[in-house]
């Protein structure tokens, strides 16, 4: 059986690099932001646990957001970050936003950008999550992710 799942974008979406160009690898986590940000701090958030494990490989986060406002996007990340979830991270994957609501003349992008400034790499508008066609990621799997010319590849590894 072969472990590596591989997949492209689907090039029905303008797709972002904050800075360029990149290719990185890591375990990959993440899911729908409006969730996540519910169990930080909880008894439920065993992601420090997690990402301690796989401290040495790298850990590559995805997020999709499915109604949340620019601002509490941005504000989330903030939170997110000052929990220690980024600490072995610096490749960021965001999914187009499926109801969108601008306040405070802050775009998405913006916001992300923002929260996420001393970051490498980072793309939004992927194809992830609630706006279909969407790629399939496998949480805790080992991926690859290469940005080029506007177009990702994502390759997942099944870890044993």
């Amino acid at each position: 059986m072969d472990n590596n799942y591989i997949q492209n974008d689907y090039k029905d979406r303008k797709i972002e690099s904050v800075n360029g160009n990149f290719k990185d690898s890591g375990v990959i986590i993440g899911g729908c932001l409006d969730c996540l940000k519910d169990i930080i701090g909880t008894k439920y958030d065993n992601t420090k646990k997690f990402i301690e494990k796989y401290k040495d490989k790298k850990i590559i986060w995805y997020f999709d957001i499915f109604a949340m406002s620019s601002v509490s996007v941005y504000l989330t990340l903030l939170q997110l970050k000052l929990a220690g979830w980024f600490k072995y991270s610096n490749t960021f994957i965001f999914g187009t936003v499926r109801h969108e609501t601008i306040y405070a003349d802050m775009s998405y992008e913006d916001a992300i950008k923002k929260a996420l400034k001393e970051f490498d790499n980072i793309i939004i508008n992927a194809n992830i999550g609630h706006v279909k066609p969407a790629n399939t990621i496998i949480n805790g799997s080992y991926a690859t992710i290469e940005f080029k010319n506007g177009r990702y590849e994502l390759k997942q590894e099944f870890m044993k």
